[in-house]
């Protein structure tokens, strides 16, 4: 019933609870500063390098789901490292990426980069005889 009615794939964001609903830092909450006439005083309405919070994404994307889910795109801060992490099926391995320029990291399964602009990178797997 899911990929017949969807053509999205599934995304996951996880964080801290606190980088989301704490009083203070929460991003998603009007906050301890909040003034009732003032919605900019609101922790959601604030922006800049200080209210960046580090979060986990994941894309679930399998065969059947409708339309092509890539290119991924994204808007990443500078200075941030993204981690990327391959996860073969059951019955597959992990063999590589394509496109990563670190010779010393094509080969690991979960790696954590600085973008500098442009990339496109392909997880590659292989059937696991074992």
């Amino acid at each position: 019933m899911g990929a017949d009615r969807y053509s999205l794939p599934i995304v996951s964001v996880v964080s801290d609870a606190a980088n989301f609903f704490d009083p203070e830092m929460g991003i998603y909450v009007p906050g301890n500063g909040y003034y009732d006439v003032d919605s900019e005083t609101s922790n959601y309405a604030q922006n800049g390098r200080s209210w960046e919070r580090p979060v986990h994404i994941e894309l679930f994307a399998d065969i059947g789901i409708l339309g092509d889910p890539y290119p991924w795109q994204g808007i990443y801060f500078q200075d941030v490292p993204v981690k990327i992490a391959a996860s073969p099926r059951a019955g597959y391995r992990f063999v590589g990426w394509e496109g990563l320029n670190d010779e010393q990291l094509a080969n690991e399964a979960s790696v954590e980069i600085y973008l500098t602009g442009d990339l496109k990178l392909t997880a590659h797997f292989e059937t696991d005889e074992d």
